[in-house]
């Protein structure tokens, strides 16, 4: 079962698109790569549209099957990361203090 996305949106959808062009790249259509993988092709579909935040793992096993390249395995494997960081927006606690309460409305 997937998890709710976090983390930046941008980074998300420029993995998921590097994943894509990858794939397209060695003609391999999603639904055999998903087999292969053995995820669902609606798992690989939601990476490659950067609606899920990716596992380590997942985005690894792509890229050997892929056969990437260092220097892009390098780059994807350093977005798969920060695709985990929270984003800006994300609090930091759930409670606002009582007295921050009369600053905001």
């Amino acid at each position: 079962m997937e998890t709710r996305a976090r983390g930046p949106v941008v980074v998300r959808r420029r993995l998921g698109s590097a994943l894509k062009q990858l794939r397209t790249a060695r003609g391999l259509h999603l639904e055999a790569v998903a087999r292969l993988l053995e995820i669902s092709p609606a798992k690989l579909s939601r990476l490659e549209t950067g609606q899920v935040t990716p596992k380590v793992r997942d985005v690894r096993d792509l890229l050997d099957q892929y056969d990437a390249p260092e220097p892009v395995r390098r780059k994807i494997m350093d977005w798969t990361n920060d695709a985990k960081d929270p984003g800006w927006w994300h609090p930091v606690s759930a409670t606002v203090p009582g007295d921050l309460s009369l600053y905001i409305c």
